[in-house]
């Protein structure tokens, strides 16, 4: 991506009246290809979807889990094993019970995962839950 499509991107991510609404089947991630190309991280790009009217943290959450679910997939990689505590202690920081409650019942929706006894094994359950394609 150019700077040029940078800006394009940019600017569209500033127009507020843009709604999106994405079906269930679509899997939606936020990352960055070229950090020191586009000046951008992951955080970053991140931190503006949040920013977004209308986006929760749940749907941030599920945005995260996408991608983490759309390059692990099934597969065992390495990393996998210390990514996996990372991610959910990330997702869970911060929360009260209630918000905590919540978002596990938001994300075993969204990824079609039976709940679990508590919030905090729900989540671990929708990040080890196989990707169905």
């Amino acid at each position: 991506m150019t700077r040029d499509h940078k800006k394009v991107f940019d600017d569209i991510a500033r127009t507020e009246q843009l709604i999106v609404e994405v079906d269930e089947k679509l899997r939606v991630t936020v990352n960055t290809d070229d950090e020191t190309v586009l000046q951008t991280t992951l955080k970053q790009e991140l931190l503006k979807v949040a920013q977004a009217p209308g986006v929760q943290r749940a749907d941030v959450a599920a945005m995260v889990l996408e991608g983490y679910r759309s390059r692990m997939g099934n597969r065992e990689l390495a990393q996998r094993g210390r990514i996996k505590p990372e991610l959910q202690r990330t997702l869970m920081t911060g929360l009260s019970a209630g918000e905590l409650s919540a978002l596990s019942m938001s994300l075993a929706q969204h990824f079609h995962v039976e709940l679990a006894a508590t919030p905090q094994l729900t989540i671990a359950r929708v990040i080890d839950a196989k990707v169905l394609r």
